[in-house]
C-alpha cells in the first residue's frame, strides 16, 4: 500500500518522494491518515506552514478523535 511506502520513505529521510507518494493516494477515506503523513514530510523539509496546514486539513476530515486529536498536538508543539 502506499501510506506504507510513503511512512517508509519519511523514516529514510525521503520527504520529497513521500509527498509524491502520498499524491497518488486516492479515496476520501484516506484523507487524514493521508494529511498526517504529509504534514511530518513538509515538517522534517522546515516547512512549519506547511505542516500546520496539513495537519489542519486532516483535522478537519473525516478522522478519527483519536487521530485529530494527535494532529492537534502535532499542531501545538509547532509553537
Amino acid at each position: 500500500m502506499n501510506l506504507r511506502v510513503a511512512r517508509i520513505q519519511l523514516q529514510q529521510k525521503q520527504a520529497d518522494d513521500a509527498l509524491k507518494t502520498l499524491d497518488s493516494v486516492k479515496g476520501e477515506g484516506w484523507t487524514a491518515i493521508v494529511a498526517d503523513i504529509r504534514g511530518e514530510a513538509l515538517l522534517s523539509k522546515g516547512d512549519k506552514q506547511g505542516a500546520r496546514d496539513a495537519w489542519s486539513k486532516g483535522i478537519d476530515s473525516e478522522a478519527s478523535p483519536a487521530l485529530k486529536e494527535m494532529m492537534q498536538m502535532k499542531m501545538n508543539n509547532l509553537g
